[in-house]
């Protein structure tokens, strides 16, 4: 199932791809469209997942990172569900992002009611 689908529950998304599997990466545009004509303004992390596998790593963090540039996401990171590594580090990201959007969305309408005044 893809995070896009999850949207009416959920604002704020992230992507994970097998950092030893290309064909999992070479799927992510595929995903991202799929989220921007769902939701065109919803924040994704980009996800690498499988990090214990460095050994036989498929995709570099450059060429992940670069897409996820080119893509917009809020960030790229690099995690092991079997170690626990960095495993919560997206939702952290993410929830950084809503609250930097909760507070700019604040600031706007205290600046629009004062035009209004």
């Amino acid at each position: 199932m893809h995070s896009a689908s999850l949207l009416p529950r959920h604002e704020r998304v992230h992507h994970r791809f097998d950092i030893s599997w290309r064909g999992s990466f070479e799927g992510v545009r595929s995903w991202y469209y799929e989220l921007r004509n769902t939701a065109p303004d919803v924040p994704f992390v980009l996800v690498g997942n499988k990090i214990d596998l460095e050994a036989v790593r498929q995709v570099s963090q450059e060429e992940a990172r670069s897409l996820a540039t080119e893509l917009g996401a809020v960030s790229y990171i690099e995690t092991s569900a079997k170690t626990g590594v960095e495993v919560s580090t997206p939702f952290e990201k993410l929830t950084d992002q809503m609250i930097l959007q909760q507070k700019t969305a604040h600031l706007t309408a205290r600046s629009a009611a004062s035009v209004k005044l």
